[in-house]
């Protein structure tokens, strides 16, 4: 996964552990950024905060919850404000559009399911039941 941010640098990788997003930013030359994650859907509130990218390669991290399933970070550069073109970075699978997150879809998928189950369980257990007992007599091992 590489994002460019502007004409000097990229998001060389980036992964989420623990509300946190890491992300690996390869730079032609030293200068400053603003990185933000997501909003914390409890709180409302987003972290923020000014980083320095050295040239070469600099390690940076944002508070960032999966909302959705997917941890955002945005980063701003003067570069990118210029092009007025700032790049996020997307940690993790945007569930939002997803059948099972519409209650009523989910219910019946877990009705159905239910249901199979207990037909996958109760015939072989009927069936067996009715060939302990041929002819109106009971069969004995």
């Amino acid at each position: 996964m590489v994002t460019q941010i502007d004409s000097h640098g990229y998001v060389k990788s980036a992964h989420w552990e623990d509300g946190v997003m890491y992300m690996v930013i390869v730079s032609d030359t030293y200068r400053s950024a603003t990185i933000s994650g997501n909003r914390d859907p409890d709180t409302g509130r987003f972290d923020i905060h000014d980083v320095q990218f050295y040239k070469g390669t600099t390690n940076v991290s944002v508070r960032a919850p999966k909302d959705d399933g997917q941890a955002v970070a945005s980063i701003v550069t003067n570069g990118c404000k210029q092009a007025r073109s700032c790049p996020t970075v997307d940690v993790g699978e945007d569930t939002s559009g997803s059948w099972l997150r519409n209650p009523e879809v989910s219910d019946v998928v877990a009705s159905v399911g239910v249901v199979v189950l207990l037909v996958v369980v109760t015939l072989p257990l009927a069936s067996w039941a009715l060939d302990r007992y041929r002819g109106g007599e009971r069969v004995v091992f």
